[in-house]
């Protein structure tokens, strides 16, 4: 049977991808059937996501459930939609074709596919050996946008991120010229035409672009999408094509002044056909009327870590790298903080001014002093205030608690001490400007 390639242009096809060791029937009505040699291999790319979001869901449009049915070495894979059945109440009926198949089959509830495009797995799969329940996740990919004019560092730290912290790293503009250079791409020449005038690209295509490689890349800690979305367009196409499928978790903006810019592109010698004086004025126009202002559409959102970008490669990464640090630092201000409170109950409760007095004193003003300058570290990678002050009183609290009942027996005396570690946390917060990374 002839197939269709289910991805635009420019994308591997169906059997290049799985290898030819899956074949795909499209469906007939509301049914889709699909069976693999393998049966391991099937679990795995059902586990792995490829089947269920490239092939069933995405692609032969909504199939409400599925289910697996072992026969021997053979697999098949079908769903049928009863519009009359909730999704989450039950799977529809499959019966073997003969009696003696029968006897050598299991029928067994895999997973419902949702719209949101996740597995959930059934109670049905826990005695079945072959399936390696750490595969089952969560199928949402993290990502991370990247923005800032042209030649503001992003291709740059972006390979730095993905070298170090395991993030890989997605240009838009690297896979729209990869498509515009492939042989036989029907989108080469629109895509040739819009580079060359700096304008952007139809976000149907750009969108699919971004998905086909965020599936090829597999298990990974996340995606860093560099230079999209650049308008109002990519964003309205980008929520409308992958809602459901993308947790954005925030956007890191590179800020850098223009001149720097336009003079690192003219200097970096990577032969791009729109590095060019004149394409790089209207590059650096799009990104002033377009680009910027979803920039600020996300900062009201309070998700816009900025990085300014002029400064040497080293120095930049090092901040950026520093925004990972916010829960370390919010986890070691509770320490101090239940440590403070701890050592000025010592002190204090000292009958006359000795050594106890003295130690307890100094324990308590240092223990102090770390977790303000930790909680202020905290608050300045933080794109909120809140996440930073429930994971320090949270340490703070059950660690007090913890410390108090071995050394004092107590807990409830204690109150006095937590609550001045809470309002030195709360002066920090004021003078912190409520903790918010604001964007020029």
């Amino acid at each position: 049977m002839d197939l269709p390639d289910p991805y635009l242009p420019g994308s591997i096809s169906l059997f290049e991808q799985l290898d030819k060791k899956l074949m795909v029937v499209l469906r007939d009505g509301r049914k889709l059937v699909g069976y693999l040699r393998s049966i391991d291999q099937f679990a795995n790319l059902i586990l792995e996501d490829v089947v269920e979001r490239s092939y069933i869901e995405k692609c032969y449009c909504e199939v409400a459930q599925g289910f697996m049915l072992i026969r021997g070495e053979n697999v098949e894979l079908a769903g049928e939609i009863d519009e009359s059945i909730p999704n989450d109440l039950k799977f529809d009926e499959l019966r073997c074709e003969d009696d003696k198949a029968a006897k050598h089959c299991m029928r067994v509830p895999l997973t419902r596919v949702l719209s949101c495009r996740r597995l959930i797995l059934s109670s049905s799969l826990n005695n079945i050996p072959f399936v390696a329940r750490r595969h089952i996740r969560n199928t949402m990919h993290n990502v991370v946008f990247v923005l800032g004019p042209p030649g503001s560092g992003k291709g740059t730290i972006c390979s730095r991120i993905q070298k170090d912290l395991r993030y890989v790293h997605l240009s838009a503009g690297d896979l729209l010229r990869a498509e515009r250079e492939r042989p036989g791409s029907e989108f080469g020449s629109l895509i040739e035409e819009h580079i060359r005038n700096g304008t952007i690209v139809p976000v149907e295509i750009t969108c699919k672009l971004l998905e086909n490689a965020m599936i090829a890349s597999g298990d990974v800690k996340g995606f860093l999408i560099d230079g999209f979305p650049r308008n109002q367009d990519n964003l309205q196409g980008w929520n409308r094509e992958m809602h459901g499928k993308v947790n954005e978790q925030f956007v890191l903006f590179l800020s850098c002044p223009v001149d720097i810019c336009i003079s690192r592109c003219l200097n970096r010698g990577q032969g791009r056909t729109d590095d060019n004086e004149e394409s790089l004025k209207k590059r650096v126009e799009t990104y002033n009327n377009q680009t910027f202002p979803i920039i600020d559409h996300f900062a009201k959102l309070g998700m816009v870590r900025e990085v300014p970008s002029q400064r040497p490669v080293d120095e930049v990464y090092a901040d950026v790298v520093k925004m990972n640090s916010g829960f370390i630092y919010s986890a070691l201000a509770g320490i101090c903080g239940s440590i403070g409170a701890i050592s000025g109950k010592f002190a204090f409760g000292s009958q006359q001014f000795g050594a106890q007095f003295l130690i307890g004193l100094s324990i308590f003003l240092t223990a102090n002093l770390v977790m303000w300058s930790a909680y202020t570290h905290a608050l300045s990678v933080s794109d909120s205030t809140s996440t930073p002050m429930i994971i320090n009183m949270s340490f703070n609290f059950a660690l007090t608690g913890i410390l108090g009942q071995i050394f004092f027996d107590e807990i409830h005396s204690l109150t006095w001490w937590f609550l001045l570690g809470t309002l030195v946390i709360g002066l920090a917060l004021i003078l912190h400007d409520d903790g918010k990374k604001k964007s020029q």
